[in-house]
């Protein structure tokens, strides 16, 4: 989810249920707000800026990792990894990292 920001277009909403259904599936989660788009897709934005997270400090984005978990039925896990670009993990040099990385917004 880069800036904490993430769009969808209308075929996914469509597997979802529409934006209405989503909706109620994230109602519970704080800061997240779902706007429908003129092309008939949608986005999903959590807070008012973008958190990096740090384990260290105890911030593990549990808010981001709440709606992965209700997004994940919607995920191909290596669609969404082939052309991602996340700077010190080059797939080349650390094969897999991006993926584990990436992983860590959608637990199971």
């Amino acid at each position: 989810m880069l800036a904490g920001l993430l769009c969808l277009e209308k075929t996914w909403w469509k597997r979802w249920g529409g934006v209405i259904s989503l909706d109620s599936a994230v109602a519970h989660i704080p800061g997240v707000t779902i706007s429908e788009l003129a092309d008939g897709g949608a986005s999903i934005r959590i807070g008012d800026q973008p958190q990096l997270g740090d384990t260290h400090k105890g911030n593990t984005l549990e808010t981001y990792r709440a709606l992965g978990k209700v997004l994940n039925p919607l995920r191909n896990r290596h669609a969404v990894t082939t052309g991602m670009s996340v700077p010190g993990m080059r797939e080349r040099d650390h094969p897999g990292l991006r993926a584990k990385w990436l992983d860590r917004f959608f637990p199971e």
